[in-house]
């Protein structure tokens, strides 16, 4: 009789134990899916607007990157980076390098959503 409880007590332990394991990945895939959903539609909103990061200022130049929305540039020569090498440009596509001719390490740029304000 004492081999079968103790072979009943470890089954037991390691079904409990499994359930516990199996909890823990619900409970952790759940929270894991919230997080990724509310980055998602923070990507979303980022995505419609304008996201432009500063690179460098170098040789007369401010370099920098876009991640948001599309820009397009009033009164201002843009090149962007394709394909290794600058294009002229109006426009600016969503994750672009792009750069702006500058006396200085900063940038004012007049775009269809207003002025943008590029510095370090």
């Amino acid at each position: 009789m004492g081999v079968y409880m103790r072979a009943l007590s470890e089954y037991l332990s390691a079904i409990i134990l499994l359930t516990a394991v199996v909890a823990g990945f619900s409970i952790l895939n759940y929270s894991l899916m919230r997080h990724v959903e509310s980055i998602a539609s923070v990507s979303k909103e980022l995505s419609d607007t304008p996201k432009v990061s500063f690179i460098a200022y170098d040789n007369g130049y401010v370099y920098a990157y876009n991640y948001g929305a599309p820009l397009t540039v009033k009164d201002t020569i843009v090149e962007v980076y394709v394909n290794g090498t600058w294009i002229q440009t109006s426009k600016i596509g969503r994750e672009t390098i792009f750069r702006v001719k500058s006396n200085g390490p900063y940038v004012v740029l007049d775009t269809n959503y207003g002025l943008l304000v590029i510095r370090p």
